[in-house]
């Protein structure tokens, strides 16, 4: 009994995007890849959506890859991959323009209350 070879490459390109449906298998990242089942450098896939990984200054003069989920114009997620590549290199340019979300935990709105009210723009109200 000889095996379809033809078959054989379809499913392994049809499992770009694995379907766990069980609580013991948490949605992973994976890499994201084209029509010709190679990978796509920066682009990974959770749960049927797309993000770019960078590298980027985690504040101590070190470099750490961060992942950020890719959105479209209309701030829906992108879930398609020539949408997702353009949403990327958007991302990158962010990432030399320095116009990235920052990184690290943001502060409590108890603690940033107190920092609000003292700015001089808000006293003058």
């Amino acid at each position: 009994m000889q095996s379809n070879p033809k078959a054989l490459r379809l499913t392994r390109s049809a499992r770009a995007m694995p379907n766990f449906s069980s609580s013991n298998h948490p949605a992973q990242f994976i890499p994201a890849r084209d029509s010709r089942n190679r990978r796509v450098p920066g682009l990974h896939v959770r749960a049927g959506r797309y993000y770019a990984q960078l590298w980027v200054d985690v504040g101590n003069g070190k470099k750490a890859p961060r992942r950020f989920p890719l959105r479209a114009g209309d701030n829906q997620p992108v879930r398609a991959l020539a949408l997702a590549r353009e949403a990327l290199e958007i991302k990158r340019h962010e990432r030399r323009e320095n116009q990235l979300a920052s990184v690290g935990r943001k502060p409590l709105f108890a603690d940033y209350c107190a920092i609000y009210f003292e700015k001089a723009k808000v006293q003058r109200k």
